[in-house]
């Protein structure tokens, strides 16, 4: 059996506090105002058994921040009236918060029975009746006890150890993380923190983050069920001993987390549902409280194309966030006006992280809430970036380890995951069309632009991809497997691509390939001196560009250049040389290729450049 977490909640003063008492012998009432009040003010733990824990919550109006709390992490709700009083205020709110949160199982407790006669208990069961019909705890049990008379506590006993045995698992991402409700300082042991662990387990030992303030430490002890464990999984209540953290950095409100898997946010997309009221009307642009898990934040919601949400429609929308905080998809949270603080709404996670401009994201909520899941996660995928993420941005986006998200994504036929070399992305099959679409269509401008240059290299299809050199390989090469572009050297092209010229064009290369190798070498700066070859400097351009791409011209340093012919001829007399001797100078070059120092120092540059002669001292060897 899984650990199972039951809260208590109801009106203050109806025993809430004594009821725990009276099942585990425990009084959560610990702080000395709680007891000098005779009110639950924070919210109080105990065992029940090895696997049930118990959350007393306080009930009054003005500590429902610290209720929320408490139930954001509970299985079972075990809602308690109190016979003499009735149904109550904070009894009705309480019961709207455990709704919004979607708790799914619970038993009602009638506490203080010996205080009122059987007719008044009749009446308060109707009442109570009337409050939970349209609820999840319209079946529940309903159980009359007295905690001073000790009566039927036993049973109640019973009953929770019951309800909890048929509560089903809780979804487990596999990445630990903790809401945290208590920090304080243990002498001698330093900074610790309390909370119910929300997913995945928690080793001593294991280096842990404190989100949003994204400060690192590594967990020193582990305590749950009053004793020191070495580990705590899924359900636990934990408080959880760490180093390198200075308690002043921290708070209810943060989280624990498992290093490298989460990320601070202020825009969240969320769908909300109002409490059916009236009175429950929410703005576009209204400010409003957010409570999610130990957190609360002030925010304003923007709905998408309507002025007002109201009660009893779903609606997606932004939720721009005063302050930076963690949550993950599928959270649920609470929704409460900013003043006076009423409790009007709820709602859950949908991206938690949104980037880009208001009427893109408006799109792009209308999308994902409209579609199905496996659309839905299209959307949030290809939203996330115009390129494929990679699985561990991907685990950071949807909070799960990397293994589920692979069982995840084997579900969807629109979805899959790409491996090579180092990088393993996630990607869409519209993100996949899209992006073959823009190299084609890039490649087809270069060459209208371009039309005597071979074609673009890695790094700048790359830079238009924005992505990094693994994925430019990968999708290059896929392109290049299904016949579109093809590679030549360094520089890829469309299929079809090739470099042609006009007659007049193919003429006045002839003519300055004729020229060149009758100077050997010219420096790019002598172009004006071709105009008695009645070529001007943008036919010049494109000579060259067409020449050094088909290799007919060798460029180098200083602008230097000549023709293939010329080079292919050095390079033998090279050769020549040292069939002769073991070395060669400059003058030896100077007279073996009968040109002047100007050519001939950037020239041997060249050739050790490309590892036909290495530099000696002051003379050159072959490359053997």
């Amino acid at each position: 059996m899984n650990q199972v977490i039951i809260g208590l909640s109801g009106h203050i003063d109806h025993g809430k506090t004594s009821l725990i008492k009276s099942l585990t012998g425990v009084n959560t009432d610990k702080m000395i105002e709680e007891m000098q009040r005779g009110m639950t003010i924070d919210i109080g733990f105990a065992f029940l058994n090895d696997h049930i824990t118990i959350i007393d919550v306080p009930g009054h109006e003005k500590f429902l921040k610290n209720m929320m709390t408490g139930v954001s992490s509970i299985d079972v709700s075990l809602l308690v009236v109190a016979a003499d009083d009735g149904v109550m205020p904070q009894t009705r709110e309480h019961l709207d918060i455990l709704r919004l949160l979607d708790i799914k199982y619970g038993c009602i407790v009638i506490n203080k029975i010996d205080l009122v006669d059987q007719e008044w208990l009749e009446l308060v069961k109707s009442d109570i009746d009337d409050l939970v019909k349209n609820t999840f705890l319209k079946n529940a049990p309903i159980l009359e006890v007295s905690t001073i008379k000790n009566q039927n506590i036993d049973l109640l006993k019973k009953e929770l150890i019951n309800i909890a045995q048929n509560v089903p698992d809780r979804y487990d991402s596999d990445i630990f993380r903790m809401h945290i409700d208590r920090v304080f300082i243990k002498k001698g042991f330093g900074t610790v923190v309390t909370g119910t662990v929300v997913s995945g387990q928690l080793l001593v030992g294991q280096e842990i983050e404190i989100m949003p303030e994204s400060i690192k430490g590594r967990v020193r002890n582990i305590q749950s069920h009053d004793r020191l464990v070495p580990k705590v999984v899924l359900g636990d209540r934990a408080a959880i001993n760490i180093q390198g953290i200075d308690k002043k950095n921290i708070g209810r409100g943060s989280q624990i987390v498992e290093k490298d898997f989460f990320i601070e946010t202020n825009q969240i997309a969320a769908i909300i549902e109002l409490l059916d009221n009236d009175n429950n009307i929410l703005k576009h642009n209204q400010r409003i409280r957010i409570h999610v898990g130990t957190q609360e934040v002030i925010a304003r919601i923007f709905l998408i194309d309507q002025k007002e949400a109201k009660p009893n429609e779903k609606n997606i929308c932004l939720i721009k966030l005063e302050s930076f905080i963690t949550v993950a998809m599928h959270d649920k949270f609470i929704l409460r006006t900013f003043s006076p603080m009423i409790t009007i709404g709820g709602g859950i996670v949908v991206d938690n992280e949104l980037k880009g401009r208001w009427k893109s994201i408006k799109y792009y909520l209308k999308d994902i809430y409209n579609g199905d899941d496996d659309i839905i996660l299209d959307k949030m995928i290809e939203h996330f970036s115009s390129n494929p993420m990679t699985l561990n941005q991907a685990k950071i986006k949807f909070g799960i380890s990397i293994e589920l998200l692979r069982e995840k994504i084997k579900n969807y036929k629109n979805i899959s995951i790409i491996k090579y070399k180092s990088d393993d992305w996630i990607i869409t099959k519209y993100q996949m069309d899209e992006i073959i679409k823009l190299i084609l269509n890039s490649l087809k401008e270069f060459h209208q632009k371009n039309p005597y240059l071979k074609g673009m290299n890695k790094e700048e299809i790359r830079q238009i991809l924005q992505s990094n050199e693994n994925f430019a390989d990968y999708i290059l090469n896929e392109i290049s497997r299904i016949n579109l572009i093809s590679k030549d050297e360094n520089y890829w092209s469309l299929k079809d691509h090739e470099i042609t010229l006009s007659d007049k064009m193919q003429n006045k290369l002839n003519v300055f390939q004729s020229h060149l190798e009758e100077q050997k070498f010219i420096t790019l700066s002598s172009v004006n001196s071709l105009s008695n070859l009645n070529i001007n400097e943008n036919e010049f351009k494109t000579i060259l560009d067409i020449s050094i791409n088909t290799d007919l011209i060798i460029k180098i340093e200083s602008n230097i250049i000549f023709t293939m012919k010329t080079f292919l001829d050095i390079k033998q007399s090279i050769i020549n040389h040292f069939s002769k001797t073991d070395t060669m100078s400059i003058t030896d070059f100077k007279n073996i290729v009968n040109t002047s120092r100007k050519y001939a120092v950037p020239l041997l540059e060249y050739f050790d450049k490309i590892k036909i002669t290495y530099r000696d001292g002051n003379n050159r060897k072959l490359v053997k």
